[in-house]
């Protein structure tokens, strides 16, 4: 055959992180293996969720009020009550400005065809999908460094120029969460650089503290900012799919011609995805968007925000057990997540395994970038019991 494959493939890791985790547990057989590794929603979805999706299933079910195809970008329903939550936060947004999509990660390797090659900056330690949906593409790569040092936040410097950047806060893995002063930098730097931000605000609701949940609680972020949003862990929709993109109707690239250009050669990236969604994505199910419209209601968000503290509860135990022991680490506060330095510099890799054979699944650091080497992320999204038999494994090595 004379088609060739995409080369840029062979610049990523072999497997996907988690799906070379999921193989190592597979081959372990003797024992029951205490799983913290994976971000996946352990509790039940909370009844108000669940009645609205079996009524909206009822309804398809009648003729007067069945429904095929949903609206390419979301219900009318569902947007009213994003942008109701966003006001919340002093943050006005419009209907035309939110795009449903089925989480986070469709939207966040997808954004990419909008854009030429480019430059892209990444804050490591990273959620693997940036750097694969980039590499992928094509596109130049720089990794801006996250340490224990800098407490994970990174700040904007002269030397990088214009392109796209990454920002995730909460941040996963390491939970490091920016104030608004420090977020409000990068918005400066994007503006003064022209570039773009992706800010993925997947694990907002995790939030405890005085910070910021959206980047438009920043001035400015309008121009300069795209914000990825998911219900799958505010609302345990791991396995029902469902999230949302803000693209402000204002942002825009420059010095552009063609189709979607206007007279003074100005681009609205809001029009492109429009453009790209109605030809690669058909549409988030009725059901599903009115479980996550009931998900943003009163009694929907007491549900969720119980399911949360379940979880923040498992992280303050690992939080607690790195303190008690003076391990240096991240997260646990404003985040699920834990990243916590392994014993004696193991590199990451090493310590996965020796965790492996105790029965205990952790995330080695350095699939999350070089910048995560000989650190671990702790997840808790587990059962309490779970978070308990893994703080009596790791006693065992700390």
């Amino acid at each position: 055959m004379s088609l060739k494959p995409n080369k840029n493939f062979e610049k990523l890791p072999k497997d996907y992180l988690f799906s070379r985790i999921k193989k190592k547990e597979a081959e372990i057989k003797t024992i029951n293996l205490t799983r913290i590794s994976i971000g996946d929603a352990v509790l039940p979805i909370g009844k108000t969720i669940v009645s609205a999706m079996k009524n909206a299933a009822t309804e398809l079910g009648e003729k007067a009020s069945f429904k095929g195809y949903p609206p390419q970008s979301g219900y009318s329903f569902l947007k009213q009550a994003i942008i109701n939550d966003y006001k919340k936060r002093n943050v006005v947004i419009s209907e035309n400005e939110i795009f449903v999509s089925d989480g986070a990660k469709s939207d966040l390797s997808g954004l990419m065809d909008v854009f030429r090659q480019h430059r892209s900056y990444i804050i490591a330690p990273f959620y693997p999908v940036y750097r694969d949906a980039e590499t992928i593409k094509g596109n130049n790569i720089t990794y801006i460094e996250g340490n224990i040092g800098n407490n994970f936040l990174p700040l904007p410097d002269k030397k990088y120029k214009s392109g796209v950047y990454y920002i995730t806060s909460p941040n996963n893995p390491t939970g490091a969460t920016y104030d608004k002063n420090s977020l409000a930098s990068w918005v400066e730097h994007a503006l003064k650089t022209k570039s773009v931000i992706i800010f993925d605000a997947a694990y907002e609701c995790f939030i405890t503290e005085n910070l910021p949940r959206s980047i438009y609680e920043i001035d400015g972020a309008e121009d300069c900012a795209i914000e990825v949003k998911s219900f799958s862990k505010s609302a345990g929709f791991t396995g029902v799919r469902c999230g949302y993109t803000v693209i402000p109707e204002k942002l825009k690239l420059q010095n552009s011609s063609g189709l979607f250009s206007k007279n003074n050669g100005d681009v609205y990236i809001n029009k492109l995805w429009e453009r790209r969604q109605a030809a690669f994505f058909n549409g988030v199910s009725y059901i599903t968007q009115r479980g996550a419209e009931a998900a943003l209601t009163i009694a929907g968000k007491a549900e969720c925000k119980k399911s949360i503290g379940y979880y923040l509860k498992n992280a303050g135990r690992f939080y607690k057990f790195f303190s008690d022991r003076g391990v240096r680490f991240s997260g646990g506060v404003n985040s699920p997540y834990v990243f916590a330095e392994t014993p004696d510099k193991i590199p990451s890799e090493r310590f996965f395994e020796a965790l492996l054979a105790s029965g205990l699944v952790a995330t080695p650091g350095a699939g999350f970038g070089a910048s995560g080497e000989y650190f671990m992320r702790y997840s808790s999204f587990c059962s309490e019991a779970d978070a308990e038999r893994a703080v009596k494994i790791l006693s065992l090595f700390y």
